[in-house]
């Protein structure tokens, strides 16, 4: 991906549902993405990209929206509605991925793409989205960020390690 500036309020910024013509530029993203998150200690697979995004493009309970900025994809943002139990009927919105490159964060692109995943999920009757934070990318401020707009704290999500590289992730 070419190196990017700030926004500039002459730029112009685009957010839009997926197309399959953004595989490329998704697949760069996806590839910063993974070389500062905590999946940097696993396996990069094209193949598996472009399988989960082709899902979020063509299965109706799956949906996906990026962000342009003069032309040049800038973050993306996948969900999914989906029964949250056996126990229930209510659809409930998971966001299966969002992400937004260095040079573009805290400039209100997540805000934005969380407005339309909600209304998303809205539209689709569920009765309410899920988020989670797993990239360990600026935790603290994704999370406060998140919980600004709205997102309580439930359940807590563990992980055991079993290889020694990833002892410490």
């Amino acid at each position: 991906m070419n190196t990017l500036e700030k926004l500039q309020p002459t730029q112009k910024v685009i957010i839009r549902p997926l197309s399959e013509e953004d595989f490329p530029a998704f697949l760069a993203l996806s590839t910063v993405m993974h070389k500062e998150s905590e999946y940097r200690h696993l396996s990069f697979s094209e193949q598996r990209v472009h399988d989960f995004f082709r899902r979020h493009l063509n299965e109706q309970d799956y949906a996906g929206w990026v962000v342009e900025v003069n032309g040049s994809l800038v973050a993306g943002f996948l969900a999914q509605y989906n029964y949250i139990s056996q126990f229930s009927d209510d659809r409930v919105a998971f966001e299966n991925g969002f992400f937004v490159h260095p040079d573009y964060r805290r400039q209100g692109i997540a805000e934005q793409l969380f407005d339309i995943y909600e209304q998303w999920a809205l539209d689709k009757n569920c009765r309410y989205t899920y988020c989670s934070v797993t990239t360990e990318v600026e935790d603290k401020k994704t999370v406060a960020r998140i919980e600004k707009i709205g997102y309580k704290r439930c359940g807590t999500l563990l992980k055991k390690a079993f290889l020694d590289e990833c002892v410490s992730c």
